[in-house]
């Protein structure tokens, strides 16, 4: 059975440094950073924009949910998900962890 761990939190809890743990801890696992979709020079948010980058975060989750090769599929940073499943999510467990500075 197949499990994506959706993490999240405020800055500088330790998000990042969880998820890679994580990847290293669970076998064939895969982590993907939100953030990273949104990488760009010059940051620009605009409708287009925030399709765009949850067009791509969608595809790339749907994927690494797909592939046979991955067991786990760790995702940071997605604030706003509405995702489309072209996965069967009947055979995949889900954790969501929330993480707070004190």
């Amino acid at each position: 059975m197949k499990q994506l761990y959706l993490i999240g939190g405020t800055m500088g809890v330790g998000k990042t440094t969880v998820c890679q743990q994580l990847k290293s801890e669970l076998s064939n696992s895969v982590f993907l950073d939100g953030d990273w979709c949104w990488d760009a020079n010059p940051f620009q948010v605009t409708d287009e924009t925030k399709a765009m980058v949850m067009d791509n975060i969608c595809y790339l989750l749907n994927n690494f949910l797909r592939c046979s090769a991955y067991e786990t599929v760790i995702v940071l940073n997605i604030k706003i998900i509405v995702f489309k499943p072209s996965h069967d999510l009947f055979h995949t467990e889900v954790f969501f962890l929330q993480f707070f500075s004190a």
